[in-house]
């Protein structure tokens, strides 16, 4: 007779092992998409404006601005 815990454990560490799968996978997908090149224009969101009610037809984004330098982490210098 197999006890309830044992079950439990048992779907807890396929559980566990499938969100790390999962995870690897869209992290994988997200770096893809995402690497942007050293000169590249990119917009800026303002996030101050998110937070504001007023202003609803002022811009949301700033810039152009391009990329002089990417880090380890993922960050881009502007």
């Amino acid at each position: 007779m197999i006890k309830l815990t044992d079950e439990r454990s048992k779907a807890l560490k396929n559980i566990e092992k499938s969100q790390e799968k999962q995870k690897e996978r869209h992290d994988k997908r997200i770096q893809d998409e995402t690497k942007l090149q050293i000169g590249v224009k990119v917009l800026l969101k303002d996030a101050a404006k998110e937070k504001q009610w007023s202003g609803k037809l002022s811009p949301k984004w700033k810039g152009p601005y391009y990329i002089h330098n990417t880090n380890k982490n993922g960050t881009y210098k502007l």
